[in-house]
């Protein structure tokens, strides 16, 4: 189970995680005044197995950071901002899509849609 499990979490953070952030920094990065970009913080938490950030700065300075992680053996991803510790989200990993998931990323940063 561990090996398809890992399999499983890679091809997620694969093909799902990484492309999503990839395109938000690509698309919200010096739009309206807004920043994005990858960042490499992480909560404290033991049993990360793999994790991903990004940070978005609004135009006012306020900074958010979403650290999408997974912690061993579980079949869920949490994305967490990260510096607003009531803020988050838990993906079960077998119906995750790219567009549910980039949402709720936007989301948990409070952007909007219309920048």
């Amino acid at each position: 189970m561990t090996n398809y499990l890992d399999n499983k979490i890679n091809e997620v953070f694969e093909n799902i995680v990484n492309p999503s952030l990839n395109k938000i920094v690509k698309e919200y990065d010096g739009v309206n005044g807004y920043k994005a970009s990858i960042v490499s913080n992480c909560p404290v938490l033991m049993g990360i197995g793999r994790y991903k950030s990004i940070q978005i700065t609004h135009p006012n300075n306020l900074v958010h950071i979403i650290c999408i992680y997974w912690i061993e053996g579980e079949d869920k991803i949490i994305a967490e901002n990260i510096r607003h510790f009531t803020l988050q989200k838990i993906f079960n990993i077998y119906d995750l899509n790219k567009k549910e998931f980039k949402k709720n990323i936007l989301r948990l940063a409070t952007v909007t849609d219309n920048i």
